[in-house]
């Protein structure tokens, strides 16, 4: 039942997805060099929609970190998902060195750059930042020596476009390595997933456990990082679509629980539970998992302003991811036997 279970989640969840984001990524590529050849500000609306439209699919993704967009050291893991998106990583004063150098003109030379200048994370910088202002110190050369000052509004504003766009190319291709990764006639992750009878995973259990370990980033960076109190955590300072990050991160964890959208039969852990006599935990995970998305729905405004106007409601909703969480570190792990992932190994909130 595992095999079968994770046959369906490869097809109907974890490669669609990865389809999805790779013609979003393909959109977003067009929309950005759209807007650097005209710098009109409706192109530069529509390149923002785009980096919206894919960061939301991108957001799924992030609770479905198996394999290729794995660490290095997780099974199958390419670690393409830094390429992709950095963040808390993020470096906005990098950003502007990186406006100042150029360097981002050799699309090929800059996918050697560290992903702290990289990845839809930098992009957003770069789209949304509207003011011709840097996020450096005043002791860094690109303000004492004047060079930053000397571009002017105007400059500031192509390059950033023209920077915005090279980034596109590298997360367009990224989303292309990743699809060939996961497809059937490329890399087939979704065959291995399933077959589970050798490289990467050994067995069935431990293909089961990468995907468990993957649910683990709602615990670990949609509660515990992107709904802290600390500023430098924020996660999407300029596009101010934090809490939309979050409700696409609940999402994809429901849809990896069930094996797929509410409204569909799909074979997910909640049947792997099930088939065990654990009908009360899937019945209260389903349950908190619903009530999770809607305390983060509730959010008034922008996830930044709410931390200020409506901190009672921030509040809440780490409360109801954390109902979620407790079941999944607790009560999920021990019914199926599997282990916690190592990140995750002291934490008791």
């Amino acid at each position: 039942e595992i095999q079968a279970m994770l046959d369906s989640l490869g097809s109907r969840v974890f490669l669609p997805t990865v389809q999805g984001f790779a013609a979003s990524a393909e959109t977003l590529e067009a929309a950005t060099a759209a807007y650097a050849s005209s710098g009109t500000d409706r192109d530069r609306d529509v390149a923002r929609a785009s980096w919206a439209a894919a960061m939301d699919v991108w957001q799924e993704l992030e609770v479905m970190q198996v394999g290729p967009a794995a660490p290095a050291t997780a099974f199958g893991g390419q670690a393409l998902r830094d390429e992709i998106n950095s963040w808390p990583t993020t470096s906005r004063c990098r950003v502007d060195q990186e406006t100042v150098a150029q360097d981002y003109t050799d699309a090929a030379m800059f996918r050697s750059e560290l992903v702290n200048v990289r990845g839809l994370d930098a992009m957003e910088y770069l789209l949304f930042h509207e003011a011709p202002t840097n996020a450096c110190a005043a002791t860094s050369p690109i303000n004492q020596d004047g060079t930053w000052d000397a571009l002017g509004e105007a400059e500031i504003r192509a390059r950033r476009a023209a920077y915005a766009h090279t980034l596109a190319q590298l997360v367009r291709e990224q989303a292309d390595t990743l699809l060939a990764a996961w497809r059937p006639d490329g890399g087939d992750f979704a065959g291995a997933l399933t077959r589970a009878d050798g490289a990467p995973f050994p067995t069935a259990t431990i293909a089961l456990n990468a995907v468990s370990d993957a649910l683990f980033y709602v615990d670990l960076s949609s509660k515990d990082k992107k709904l802290s109190t600390m500023l430098e955590l924020v996660e999407s300072p300029d596009a101010h679509h934090s809490r939309e990050h979050l409700i696409a991160n609940l999402r994809a964890f429901r849809r990896v629980f069930l094996g797929d959208t509410p409204d569909t039969e799909a074979l997910g852990f909640d049947d792997l539970l099930v088939s065990l006599g654990e009908d009360a935990l899937v019945a209260r995970m389903t349950a908190n998992t619903t009530a999770a998305l809607a305390a983060v729905a509730m959010i008034p405004g922008t996830l930044d302003e709410a931390r200020v106007s409506d901190p009672a409601a921030v509040d809440a909703a780490r409360a109801a991811i954390t109902a979620l969480t407790d079941d999944l570190k607790g009560e999920f792990l021990t019914a199926l036997r599997l282990q916690v992932p190592a990140e995750a190994g002291g934490d008791t909130d």
